[in-house]
């Protein structure tokens, strides 16, 4: 989660060479005289008037193209100057120089493998020129080859033991090789030839860091701040150290100067999270997080730490508690919407988010519901106990005062778990075992217990009328109507207990278009599709304005690749309610199966405009965009898909192929590895991401992407054909 930044000092300088004469031209020889005052001159003026002087007495010499080469490379035209030295090479292979040069101007344009290889014969031809060590140092640094590079500013020291620079560079690799003793001993060098030397420092405390002396680190990092306060890496790498020390308002401080220098540098905001999830600001961790996913969407460490702050941040925040509660009752989940009303008052018993005036009140509120739930956990005595503190707060709510008065009887208690007994056996066809439920429920408890005084004079008609019907179920026409009867008798303003009554038989499914759709849903959920629209058709038959049948009918019909016919249905529910943004998205979908990606995009625009947050509508749209060839705008859809919700592998995936498609390999790269997170077992994410390493010059991750997705899907076809390609390309 934490990582240090190393900054390289590289010096570079032009070496000194002693050319050998020979027998030729006067001009060549001005020339190759001129060239070594070059090598020598103390001043980039001098040396530029020296080089076209070179030019002109002897415009076709190697030294002429050497010449050339450097000024092109002073105006930052590498390739140019590189295919000036290679004719300078050409003309005579055996000056070292213009290998030098070459490498320089190879290691620009990152062609590192070249420039190493130039430098190496370079050193073949003048073994003594130390600065071709130290450029070759940097260039084995740069291709993580640190054993070389150690070796490269090893033989620059013994030739120049002053060199702070190559003591500093030397450290480097010695630290990326984990020996921190002998890199901190470099640093030490270098800082003793070179007492304001800030880099030293800060790679002195970054090995310090390492090393686990992080008080140290602090030190070093403090003293490259001295001498340069705009460096965020070093404001980053003390606040991590001084973290480590638990010094976390300091820490706190140094990341947020860190910010300020470098507002787009992600993982600031990551660190910086962490110190205030370690401060219990879980709020401001949580904005911290979040920031970071906003500028890389993909950053998994972030996102794994939002969920851990945000749920410290609801285990610590009274109101988000209460809200909690709340959602947890009406799901039913009476004990966790206990525990969380209980953990509300315990951090606030005043429930002091809400205003001063109401904050009794409120707090009152918070003891009732807690009371509710317990009585709803059948927690009685608890319950009565929470109703009396919820007075002692707020003494002119009267129902208050009604639900302790109730004291929740037993009575009534087990009247109400008979009733659940005797539904589920009802969902078992125990129609016989249902009715003695409902017969002893409405025995113990013939009166409901609501609050409200017209419903609390009436018997409790629903269980009479379950009654009925389990009873209708086992084919007991003569008692159905008694119950449905007694219903009658107690509550005569319910038309469908006269309804039911009059029917007098058996009240088949085959009536009730509701009925019908759960069954339909049922087969459609077995995949029997063909089944499920032949039932969908006498739903609508009975129901031809419910926009819910014909969505539904929509979906079956999409599922038998009935595309066309999908459509229609869609287009039928969307008729009937113009808000059904999910019919807008599917019939979008229908769409797009039949290649009208204009159409699809404007039913999923249409979607998106009635429910902004429906990331499935962004995510579709973002689809047909790709389709059409449109990647930047199908990367930018799924950008908002992911910010409304960030935990869809499929989301990940489909924006890696548009990053691929657009070439920018390293960030699809992040994106199936998200996805991937996701969903472990996604083999098309895989194959996918070996195709992108291939692509970024990682033959050997491709494979293992490759041979990855074979162990997920065997014989999977195009992993097979792409290993057959790598092969051949390697």
């Amino acid at each position: 989660m934490k990582r240090l930044i190393t900054i390289l000092f590289i010096a570079i300088g032009i070496s000194s060479l002693s050319l050998d004469s020979s027998p030729e031209s006067e001009t060549y020889l001005k020339a190759k005289d001129l060239y070594t005052q070059s090598e020598n001159s103390l001043t980039e003026e001098k040396k530029l008037s020296l080089m076209n002087e070179i030019i002109e007495i002897s415009p076709e010499s190697e030294y002429a193209f050497i010449a050339k080469g450097y000024i092109s490379a002073g105006k930052k035209n590498y390739p140019e100057s590189v295919e000036l030295y290679t004719a300078a090479i050409k003309l005579n292979p055996e000056t070292a120089s213009a290998w030098y040069l070459r490498g320089l101007a190879r290691d620009e344009i990152s062609d590192l493998t070249g420039a190493v290889s130039d430098f190496t014969r370079a050193i073949e031809l003048d073994p003594g020129n130390s600065r071709v060590y130290y450029s070759r140092g940097y260039a084995y640094l740069e291709l993580k080859d640190y054993s070389n590079a150690e070796n490269d500013f090893t033989s620059v020291l013994k030739q120049n033991p002053d060199h702070a620079n190559s003591y500093n560079n030397r450290g480097i690799a010695k630290a990326n090789l984990k020996n921190f003793t002998g890199a901190v001993g470099d640093y030490n060098k270098a800082i003793e030839l070179s007492p304001r030397y800030k880099n030293a420092y800060y790679n002195r405390g970054t090995a310090l860091f390492k090393s686990g002396k992080y008080r140290e680190a602090v030190q070093d990092f403090s003293r490259s701040i001295a001498f340069d306060n705009q460096n965020p890496d070093a404001y980053n790498n003390r606040a991590l150290a001084e973290e480590e020390l638990g010094d976390y308002e300091s820490s706190l401080i140094d990341y947020s100067r860190a910010v300020n220098l470098k507002p787009g540098y992600t993982k600031l905001y990551n660190n910086r999270g962490i110190v205030q999830f370690k401060l219990k600001r879980y709020r401001e961790a949580v904005a911290d997080f979040t920031r970071a996913l906003e500028l890389d969407p993909g950053y998994t460490h972030a996102y794994k730490n939002r969920i851990i702050a945000q749920r410290a941040l609801e285990e610590s925040d009274p109101e988000l508690l209460y809200n909690r509660a709340l959602t947890k009752a009406k799901a039913k989940d009476y004990s966790g919407a206990v525990a969380d009303y209980n953990r509300a008052v315990e951090i606030d018993p005043g429930n002091s988010s809400v205003s001063e005036q109401k904050a009794e009140k409120s707090g009152a509120g918070t003891l009732n519901r807690t009371a509710v739930s317990k009585e709803k956990a059948m927690n009685y005595a608890s319950a009565i106990s929470g109703y009396s503190n919820a007075i002692k707060l707020n003494r002119e709510d009267s129902k208050l005062y009604y639900n302790d008065n109730t004291k929740i009887k037993a009575d009534q208690a087990e009247s109400d778990a008979l009733y659940k007994s005797a539904l589920a056996k009802a969902k078992t066809k125990d129609y016989e075992g249902a009715i003695s439920d409902y017969n002893k429920a409405v025995e113990l408890n013939p009166y409901n217990s609501y609050p409200s005084g017209q419903k609390a004079e009436k018997p409790d008609t629903e269980t009479l009328k379950r009654t009925a019907a389990a009873k209708e179920q086992s084919k007991s026409i003569a008692g159905k109507i008694t119950s449905y009867n007694k219903s009658i008798k107690f509550n005569p303003e319910d038309s469908m207990l006269y309804y039911n009554k009059k029917t007098g038989q058996h009240n088949s499914a085959e009536s009730d278009p509701e009925a019908l759709n759960n069954l339909a849903i049922k087969k459609a959920e077995q995949k029997n599709y063909k089944g499920a629209i032949a039932i969908y058709r006498k739903a609508v038959r009975l129901n031809p304005d419910d926009s819910k049948l014909y969505y539904n009918m929509g979906i079956a019909k999409y599922n038998t690749k009935c595309f066309k016919e999908a459509e229609k249905y869609f287009g039928k529910a969307i008729a009937l309610d113009r808000k059904f943004f999910q019919a807008y998205n599917n019939r979008g979908n229908s769409k797009i199966e039949s290649g009208d990606y204009s159409g699809a995009i404007a039913d999923y625009t249409k979607s998106i405009k009635i429910n902004p947050s429906f990331y499935q509508g962004h995510n579709n749209r973002a689809f047909a965009r790709f389709k059409q060839k449109k990647y930047t705008e199908a990367e930018k859809g799924y950008d908002k898909a992911i910010n409304l919700n960030g935990n869809v592998p499929e989301v990940f995936y489909n924006r890696g192929l548009a990053r691929a498609a657009l070439k920018k390999y390293s960030a699809a790269v992040k994106d199936y590895n998200r996805a991937i997170d996701l969903n472990p077992g996604y083999a098309d994410a895989y194959n996918n991401r070996g195709v992108v390493k291939f692509k970024l010059n990682d033959p050997a991750g491709a494979l293992e992407d490759f041979n990855k997705t074979l162990q997920l899907r065997p014989g999977d076809k195009d992993a097979l054909k792409n290993i057959k390609d790598l092969n051949k390309n390697r």
